[in-house]
This record gives C-alpha cells, sequence and structure tokens, in this order.
C-alpha cells in the first residue's frame, strides 16, 4: 500500500510539472508551485466533488492564468496520461459578491476516465475566471445570507484556452449579460448600505 502510494504521488508531481521538486519543502517553492501540488492533493484523492474556494485569489495575474490553464488541463486529461510542462526553478512569491463556477463532469468532453471524472466547485469573485473555467456560473448575492440570484450554461468551446477565450465574442457576450446580473446586485447592495448608514 506505501508503495502504491508513493507510486501514485510520484505520477501526480509528473502530472503538475514538478518532478524536479519532490523533495523540496514549501517555503522552497513559489506561489504557483504550492498551489499545484494542492491541486495534485485534491486529485489524488479521487473523489467524484473538488471544492476550490477562491485559489488563485492570491496569485499575479501571470500565475494566475498559468494555474487556470494547468486546472482546466488537468480536468481535461484526468483521465489519460496528460503532463504538465516541467518548472525548472521555483520563482520568488513573496468583496461581498460571489461566483460560483462549476466545472462539470457532464460536459462531454472526451478522454475521461470514470473514476477520475470530477465535478469542480470554483469559488471566485472574478467574473472573467468563472467564465473561462465554468460550464455553469452561478451568482450569489451580497451579504452573509446570500442566495442563488442567476445561473448561467457556459457554452463555450473545449478544450479551451483561457487566454485567447477572453477575446471572443462569445465570451464578451455572456460577460456583459453576466456582468449586468452583477452590476443590478452591486447597485442594490450600496443603496442598502447607504440606507444603514444614514
Amino acid at each position: 500500500a506505501r508503495a502504491e502510494a508513493a507510486a501514485r504521488a510520484d505520477a501526480w508531481l509528473a502530472r503538475v510539472g514538478l518532478t524536479a521538486f519532490a523533495a523540496h519543502y514549501p517555503a522552497q517553492l513559489s506561489g504557483g508551485m504550492r498551489k499545484r501540488v494542492a491541486m495534485a492533493q485534491h486529485w489524488i484523492i479521487d473523489r467524484g466533488l473538488l471544492l476550490m474556494d477562491e485559489p488563485f485569489s492570491a496569485l499575479d495575474v501571470h500565475t494566475r492564468q498559468r494555474m487556470e490553464t494547468e486546472l482546466l488541463t488537468l480536468w481535461e486529461g484526468s483521465g489519460s496520461s496528460r503532463t504538465l510542462p516541467e518548472r525548472k526553478e521555483p520563482g520568488p512569491r513573496g468583496r461581498s459578491l460571489e461566483l460560483g463556477a462549476a466545472i462539470s463532469e457532464s460536459s462531454g468532453v472526451s478522454g475521461f476516465s470514470q473514476t477520475s471524472r470530477k465535478t469542480v466547485l470554483f469559488v471566485t469573485h472574478d467574473l472573467e475566471e468563472a467564465i473561462a473555467l465554468a460550464d455553469e456560473v452561478v451568482v450569489l448575492s451580497a451579504g452573509p445570507a446570500s442566495r442563488v440570484i442567476a445561473r448561467h450554461r457556459v457554452t463555450l468551446d473545449r478544450p479551451r484556452d483561457v487566454m485567447e477565450l477572453r477575446t471572443t465574442p462569445a465570451f464578451i457576450d455572456l460577460y456583459r449579460t453576466l456582468w449586468g446580473v452583477l452590476r443590478s446586485e452591486v447597485l442594490k447592495s450600496q443603496r442598502q448600505v447607504g440606507v444603514r448608514r444614514g
């Protein structure tokens, strides 16, 4: 059992491009590398549902885009032997409305083994990130007693290139639609705060 667990861990380190850093301590890894280790830890458990609560929010824009791409690569290839590129050196790393982005197992993406396919519940405050990653975006109301105010299917083709996708007409149209929902919720929230203060 121990040898099997070690083999699985090694395989996942290879998939997230960190084989060369297997013996490193967390403090020796960049922020993006630690995020990839965390993704591998969650994937190796092999549960059908993965909850990711703002996992990339503290990352710079470049690392964040890379992590979004790597998440989709892992998800789209979770039944195959695709691996992420090795990173040669670790780099230095020193709102009230929420969006739920569900990367769903029912998206029809080919190449999955039944046992590895996951549904990812991805919580983010970033509308672009939600649209780029998800099959469905769920918009929650402001405040501690949040409720669902909108659900939108994301019918953009897969596999997705998150950098190119953001400039397509379909992406921009969906962004405008969802921003309309968010905008009215933000304005309503601001009015409520103004009433409480006044």
